[in-house]
């Protein structure tokens, strides 16, 4: 039972995270985009930087939601 809750605990967080990395890449847009002449300097020479925040936090919200789904899945 400790281990089903726990990988609730862990399927929260990682929902957490995802839904973090769509607002935080959303805020980190409007930055990069609001300042035009870094917008584009920043697609020209670090066009990876530009995911760079959402690729992270999606990272660790799937990696969190996978562990949590195979605790709630497993047996005890």
């Amino acid at each position: 039972m400790q281990k089903k809750l726990m990988g609730l605990l862990f399927v929260l967080c990682g929902v957490g995270m995802i839904v973090g990395a769509f607002i935080i890449e959303a805020a980190w847009l409007g930055l990069l985009f609001g300042t035009v002449v870094i917008g584009i300097a920043m697609l020209f020479f670090a066009p990876l930087l530009v995911m760079a925040p959402f690729f992270f936090l999606f990272g660790i919200g799937s990696t969190l939601l996978g562990s949590g789904m195979a605790m709630i899945s497993a047996e005890d």
